[in-house]
């Protein structure tokens, strides 16, 4: 499995279980992902973070919304 197909699955747990959306940083995600797998690492949501920074992103029906909070990078992650 690869780190995308971590990070999808997690956030469709993560949709379902807070369906008015769910918040977090790159630890959080890491730690919520480790029922889909233990492989994933904060390196890797922060070069996924990175890249999609200040932005949206749509995958199916997932939405995740990439923004800074302060010194904070946060993740946003809703079902559309």
């Amino acid at each position: 499995m690869n780190k995308m197909d971590i990070i999808l699955q997690t956030a469709e747990q993560l949709a379902k279980e807070y369906p008015t959306g769910w918040t977090g940083d790159n630890c959080d995600l890491v730690a919520a992902s480790g029922s889909v797998s233990q492989t994933l690492t904060t390196s890797d949501v922060r070069g996924f973070q990175e890249y999609y920074a200040n932005s949206t992103l749509h995958v199916g029906d997932i939405t995740f919304t990439f923004y800074r909070e302060g010194l904070d990078n946060k993740i946003m992650i809703k079902k559309s």
